[in-house]
């Protein structure tokens, strides 16, 4: 019998800490006897929920977010569509509450794709639409995006990317964003082997044509890799005016041929969970 002036020592987990934990349990138990997605035509299923102006990858973003960080990644040689659904609950008290609906679709040389954002803060709700076209043309790939608030209207902001793959693995892109306001740039270089792994270095100029802003740039790595069912994601983002970095950490399992499940953590406090379904 336990002394009934002994005090019992409890162990508590960090949220980020505990969620990877309960994420690596997860897939690994899922894992187990699931069959990889070889219908999955999607080439890079990660991220996910993420479009600009969240650092991410604009050589290899995910298929369904593509249309909102570099439409030119749309067309990916292969037919087929994908329905994705990912939120990111608050957390804590005070944090936003974010949800992504997307259809995305590719026709070999062609890609399109319309998604909807949701973001509510402190009760008040905003409502977005984003959109993209890209096309393929031998070992160029060029795309157009818009992205907007629905508020009084839907006035969106025009962009359009760039993807060049100069060999086998070398990739090299740049995206042109708020091309009708205060434009910003991305370029990026990197390395990618098809539904295997993919390395890039992308740096986010500040906007041009105002003299006042502050000259942020924004330097950001991601790495991903997939092998059998799962997928795993490194992005990390240096602000060179705040001198801060910010990292996501995701994971993703196939379950079965067409539908995979996919969690990612952002720093500070943000746990993003992703359902994609191939058709």
């Amino acid at each position: 019998m336990a002394h009934p002036n002994k005090t019992r020592r409890v162990i508590y987990l960090s949220e980020p800490a505990f969620v990877v934990v309960l994420l690596l349990l997860l897939f690994t138990f899922l894992g187990l006897n699931t069959a990889y997605g070889a219908g999955n035509f999607l080439g890079n299923a990660l991220p996910v929920g993420l479009i600009y102006p969240t650092p991410v990858g604009i050589l290899f973003p995910g298929f369904n977010i593509a249309a909102g960080v570099n439409a030119a990644a749309l067309p990916n040689g292969k037919k087929g569509t994908a329905l994705e659904i990912a939120a990111a609950p608050s957390l804590k008290s005070g944090d936003s509450t974010s949800g992504l609906v997307s259809i995305a679709t590719s026709s070999q040389n062609i890609g399109w794709s319309l998604g909807y954002t949701n973001t509510t803060t402190d009760s008040t709700m905003t409502h977005g639409l984003y959109s993209g076209v890209g096309f393929k043309l031998g070992d160029v790939q060029l795309g157009m995006g818009l992205r907007g608030a629905l508020s009084n209207g839907f006035t969106p902001s025009v962009d359009a990317g760039m993807i060049v793959h100069t060999s086998q693995t070398l990739v090299l892109g740049a995206v042109g964003y708020n091309l009708d306001s205060a434009p910003q740039v991305a370029v990026g270089i990197g390395v990618g082997h098809a539904k295997k792994d993919n390395v890039e270095l992308n740096v986010l100029t500040p906007p041009f044509g105002n003299s006042l802003a502050v000259k942020t740039y924004l330097v950001t790595f991601s790495a991903t890799v997939y092998t059998g069912a799962f997928g795993t994601i490194f992005r990390s983002s240096y602000d060179t005016t705040a001198g801060s970095f910010s990292e996501t950490l995701g994971a993703l399992i196939w379950l079965g041929q067409d539908v995979n499940f996919a969690l990612e953590l952002t720093t500070p406090r943000t746990l993003t969970a992703g359902f994609t379904y191939v058709f």
